[in-house]
């Protein structure tokens, strides 16, 4: 089998070259046409590839393919990992690491090859997210105030652009670091990455393992970490994540894995520094059930939390659903009022919002009921500096409980009630607040 299936590993290697995906009969090594199982139309090539005729005007043609794009790249991953020198692997990734083509390839081959060197790979991670030395113009004629509009400008648009390369291509070197298992590569691209604003993304499930993995190996001291796109499944994914790495580093006494993970989320994230400033983005589509009662009151248990933002998408009950609809209601209002009380005693966040997400004009979830803990929350709490409200069905009722609290802070600069179901009489309500109030 050896000989055929390096012949295989050849052909693979050779295709994803030349980007070519299909093979000729003269394409193919002699050592594939002698093996016993390269027979007619159905050739078993190891089960790795396959045959399709086609006919024109000169007569038929057989072409032959691999079974998948993802065994072609496993299978050229193999070839450079066992007939390529390392330094000849080196050379690889330096030519080819921005080319999407190569991507799962390096991969796999990550996997396989361990990257041992980090000094080495330190050079190809830089030369993945160097942005280029900032020049800013100096010698022009222009008055000064202007000359630092425009350096002002060049250097926004400068850090924009070094976040975006990094966002661009941080997900795919924490992969190869996680396919390869060399912990040591993780504080090399942290290195890189340690003076941006960190914004992660986790698409999916595995992008939270991925990512994870790389905070807790890298030990990177972040100013601020921006987590998007979070839900409660993935928030299990993450606890459960820091868990085993805990558990391997010897530190499991300390977490306890538990069925809902929020209730000692303040203690497995182990990557967040105490100087770090933390957002999270937390997102319930339409089929995700209600939040435990508990999640916003453990969730807001993190020291390091300034912001949270909160989308919920309506469910689209039907008329038929209303016991359901009810049930999914009274679940939102026990844990916003967890969150609320929560919030009497946060001292770090500083901006919270909750947006309702509804394509018709009927709100997600009705949250007038909870506005009484609200208003202890402007009372007691003196971090909180921005409020969002938007579209969660509050009535005037709700904008008189709001108003008492308003009266009594001194924190809060803005104030977003906008899409709810408030009338000139709960205008009225907070306009008299604003008499006493002297921050918003």
């Amino acid at each position: 089998i050896k000989p055929p299936f390096e012949a295989l590993c050849l052909m693979a290697y050779s295709g994803l070259q030349d980007d070519q995906l299909g093979f000729n009969t003269s394409q193919l090594p002699e050592t594939l046409q002698a093996y016993p199982g390269f027979k007619g139309m159905k050739p078993e090539l190891l089960g790795l590839m396959s045959a399709t005729k086609s006919f024109s005007g000169s007569g038929s043609k057989v072409s032959y393919q691999f079974t998948h794009l993802t065994v072609q790249e496993f299978l050229a991953a193999w070839f450079a990992s066992t007939k390529l020198s390392v330094e000849e692997q080196r050379r690889l990734f330096q030519e080819k690491l921005e080319d999407d083509r190569f991507k799962m390839m390096f991969l796999f081959l990550a996997g396989i090859t361990g990257l041992k060197d980090e000094e080495v790979y330190e050079q190809l991670f830089h030369k993945l997210v160097h942005v280029r030395q900032l020049d800013l113009p100096e010698n022009l004629h222009l008055p000064e105030k202007k000359l630092k509009q425009i350096q002002s400008q060049i250097k926004k648009e400068h850090e924009e652009n070094r976040n975006s390369l990094i966002d661009t291509h941080l997900f795919f070197l924490a992969h190869l670091i996680y396919e390869c298992q060399n912990s040591s590569l993780s504080p090399v691209l942290a290195n890189l990455v340690a003076e941006v604003e960190l914004s992660l993304e986790f698409k999916d499930l595995f992008h939270c393992t991925v990512l994870t993995h790389f905070l807790l190996t890298s030990n990177i001291s972040l100013e601020f970490l921006h987590l998007k796109n979070l839900t409660c499944e993935k928030m299990r994914v993450i606890h459960q994540v820091c868990c085993d790495y805990r558990e391997v580093k010897g530190g499991s006494d300390e977490i306890q894995a538990v069925d809902e993970p929020t209730s000692t989320i303040a203690n497995s994230l182990t990557f967040l520094k105490d100087s770090t400033e933390l957002r999270l983005d937390y997102t319930f589509k339409r089929t995700t059930p209600p939040p435990n009662v508990d999640t916003f009151l453990y969730l807001l248990s993190i020291k390091q939390l300034s912001t949270i933002r909160i989308l919920i998408h309506s469910p689209n009950f039907k008329p038929s659903e209303s016991v359901a609809k009810e049930l999914h209601n009274t679940s939102w209002n026990k844990a916003m009022s967890n969150c609320f009380m929560a919030l009497v005693r946060n001292k770090t966040l500083k901006r919270m919002e909750i947006f309702g997400v509804s394509s018709s004009l009927q709100p997600p979830v009705q949250l007038t009921g909870v506005m009484v803990e609200l208003k202890d929350v402007f009372s007691a709490n003196s971090s909180l500096q921005h409020l969002a409200l938007h579209q969660l069905g509050l009535t005037d009722l709700a904008m008189a409980q709001i108003s008492v609290g308003i009266a009594n802070n001194h924190s809060l600069k803005t104030l977003d009630v906008s899409k709810n179901l408030i009338t000139g009489q709960g205008a009225v309500c907070l306009f008299e607040a604003l008499v006493n109030n002297d921050s918003l």
